[in-house]
């Protein structure tokens, strides 16, 4: 919670043995006075045995897009419910 709204949200979670994948999307905030977000994310985790993260790989589509270089906005369309 930020400001007492939720900080993402996860639309789909696979888990498969010590391998997660997470899928989601953060939410809408104000940092230094801009509004940022919504960005979609997808977070891959592995686990060891004793179920401490070993490797974590994500991708996190930023915007607005002239702050960030390259790639297409995928994040339109998201709506803060």
């Amino acid at each position: 919670m930020l400001a007492g709204k939720p900080v993402l949200t996860i639309s789909k979670q696979v888990i498969d043995g010590r391998n997660v994948i997470t899928e989601g999307h953060f939410n809408q905030f104000k940092y230094n006075g801009q509004v940022l977000g919504p960005w979609l994310f997808v977070i891959a985790h592995q686990f060891n045995d004793k179920n401490k993260i070993i490797k974590q790989t994500d991708w996190i589509n930023y915007t607005p897009r002239k702050q960030f270089l390259g790639g297409k906005n995928m994040n339109q369309g998201l709506h803060e419910k």
